[in-house]
């Protein structure tokens, strides 16, 4: 396996290249459904071999071609089994993109004779492709390459691998996770894990003792609930060092401390794992792409 994604794309030699390689790399089976390069649940990836995806004619051609295939999913017959993925991908052998399906809904959903919908979606309707290109908000939008150093993922990747960032982005590092479950977890670093592995433990404890938790006063029970108000009610109840498992069989073993000595507070193990992946990343907030180089990091 190449070590990042730039390495596996570079050698093709054309598109059918680009997409084999693509899903060879995060382990998905392609499924081509009617016509459409490669279809999952939550994205819907559109390939092409070398069409520098920093030129906004060319994202508005590509969003055309694939406005077809929405609209395909949206209303075509016999595809109620297949939603349309709320993510669009588009991928070449040096770029890719993202894009939120919603933000293109008034073009796949357009009513009446408006736009060629007989046309091949190789050779899209010109309007569509002249108003997709004048939707776009320019100004807005960063076309420019970004770098990072969080391994090979569509959407994050190694130095050197140059990535054209979307209009309406969805979150990138999400949309591979729910497309290609596992890729992340080969890739976190040890900070990363640590984080994850004292934040499960802790909903784990909080949802063990809810009901020993002021959490009335916190407003558990509303549908926005998250962190600070978990870790105010757990504060609050002063964390135990071992809880029941959620068949209440067998307790959930404590936090051990960061140097193994003593068991920790689960809201307290938490932090120190944040602390630490903070003190790694901090360094690294321009490199990464966390902030622009032209914008001023105060301390």
């Amino acid at each position: 396996m190449k070590k990042n994604l730039y390495a596996s794309l570079a050698p093709c030699a054309k598109e059918e290249e680009v997409k084999a390689e693509f899903c060879k790399f995060f382990k998905m089976k392609i499924f081509a459904l009617r016509g459409i390069d490669h279809y999952t649940e939550h994205v819907l990836f559109e390939f092409k071999y070398d069409r520098n995806l920093k030129n906004p004619e060319n994202v508005a051609r590509v969003l055309a071609q694939v406005m077809y295939y929405a609209r395909l999913l949206k209303f075509g017959a016999g595809l109620t089994r297949y939603p349309l993925p709320p993510v669009i991908c588009v991928v070449d052998k040096n770029e890719a993109f993202f894009a939120d399906t919603k933000d293109y809904a008034r073009f796949y959903a357009a009513k009446g004779d408006k736009y060629d919908w007989d046309r091949a979606p190789s050779t899209p309707c010109p309007k569509l492709i002249g108003d997709i290109l004048a939707s776009f908000s320019l100004k807005g939008n960063n076309l420019n390459n970004s770098k990072n150093n969080f391994g090979p993922a569509p959407g994050a990747t190694a130095p050197g691998d140059r990535i054209a960032a979307p209009v309406g982005a969805a979150e990138k590092e999400k949309v591979v996770f729910t497309s290609c479950p596992g890729c992340f977890q080969k890739k976190l670093s040890p900070e990363s894990r640590a984080v994850l592995a004292a934040a499960r433990t802790l909903y784990r404890d909080f949802y063990a003792n809810i009901t020993r938790t002021p959490w009335m006063d916190w407003k558990i029970e509303t549908w926005d609930v998250g962190y600070y108000q978990v870790r105010n009610a757990m504060k609050a109840l002063g964390g135990p060092a071992s809880v029941p498992a959620m068949d209440g069989t067998e307790p959930v073993p404590p936090v051990e401390a960061m140097d193994g000595t003593e068991p920790v507070p689960p809201v307290e193990a938490l932090r120190t794992a944040h602390d630490a992946l903070r003190a790694k990343l901090l360094p690294q907030i321009y490199s990464l792409g966390f902030l622009n180089s032209d914008v001023e990091y105060f301390k």
